[in-house]
């Protein structure tokens, strides 16, 4: 009496099945990064310029300056300065556009043409900083803008 072949091949594939179910599981991914710090809304605590013989408190004018840092590289926000545009009006400036952020370095890319897209910004705490001087040095802008 002759074994048929199929049956001789089962013992086999019972044995490569049991090697499979025997292998270690996988490990789980890493868990994801956590996000960055420097996400969320900023205010601005302290906002002056300083022009020859004058300081203006721009937050004391009146003036505001929010801008708000989302985890896909894009911002949002206001900058508010009465009477602060060149032709004497208010300076109403959106603040949307883009940031990137190397090592506590920010800077920012936006259409609006501010100090804000021209400074370069320093990572301290919850906070960001600055202290911008004009191409052509008469004008110093000092800001410290605090997470919400």
């Amino acid at each position: 009496m002759s074994i048929p072949k199929r049956w001789l091949l089962l013992p086999l594939l019972g044995a490569s099945l049991a090697s499979c179910s025997a292998s270690k599981p996988v490990a789980p991914p890493p868990p994801p990064p956590p996000p960055n710090p420097i996400l969320g809304t900023y205010q601005a605590t302290v906002l002056t310029v300083v022009i020859p013989g004058r300081t203006i408190d721009v937050l004391a004018t009146g003036g505001s300056l929010t801008i708000a840092l989302s985890a896909n590289g894009t911002t949002s926000g206001r900058f508010l300065v009465p009477g602060g545009a060149e032709n004497g009006q208010d300076l109403d400036a959106s603040m949307a556009g883009t940031w990137s952020q190397t090592n506590d370095a920010v800077r920012f890319v936006q259409d609006a043409d501010t100090f804000v897209r021209d400074a370069t910004w320093t990572v301290v705490m919850r906070t960001l900083r600055t202290t911008f001087v004009s191409g052509i040095g008469t004008t110093t802008v000092t800001a410290v803008l605090t997470k919400q």
